[in-house]
């Protein structure tokens, strides 16, 4: 991801989070990012606002993801990976 993006991803979380703390719900919020061009659900902005914390304090190990798309790839078969450490 290119970091003008990620720097309006993160301006936009926290414009969900500033409107929760501020008392909106998850529907208003929607509301307001797609009167603003962003169409977004209510139940993403919901999922945003609660999982967003997760993603910020560790980072998915890229190593990790190369293993496990070599993996996939080789077994095209293969639903879910199984992640071996």
């Amino acid at each position: 991801m290119r970091v003008d993006k990620m720097w309006k991803m993160a301006g936009n979380l926290d414009r969900i989070q500033e409107l929760k703390d501020a008392g909106f719900g998850y529907n208003g919020i929607a509301g307001i990012f797609t009167d603003e061009g962003i169409p977004l659900t209510s139940e993403v902005v919901k999922s945003l606002h609660e999982n967003a914390p997760l993603l910020q304090d560790k980072g998915l190990d890229k190593k990790v993801v190369k293993k496990l798309i070599k993996q996939k790839n080789s077994n095209p078969n293969l639903i879910e990976p199984v992640v071996i450490a």
